[in-house]
């Protein structure tokens, strides 16, 4: 998911528009995932590491 898109605003227009968002959400964080398994190295970059990483100053 783009991080963009989760910053967004959610306007309700009723309480049912309102209902049908919030089993939506409790549905999906009833549902199963998958467990990831890393196949490469991965490492955390600190703000610093990523501007060097990007060229900006």
């Amino acid at each position: 998911m783009a991080t963009n898109s989760i910053l967004k605003d959610v306007r309700m227009k009723s309480k049912d528009d309102t209902k049908r968002l919030i089993r939506a959400l409790e549905g999906a964080g009833r549902k199963s995932h998958k467990e990831v398994v890393l196949s490469k190295k991965c490492a955390d970059a600190s703000a610093d590491e990523i501007k060097l990483i990007v060229g900006k100053k």
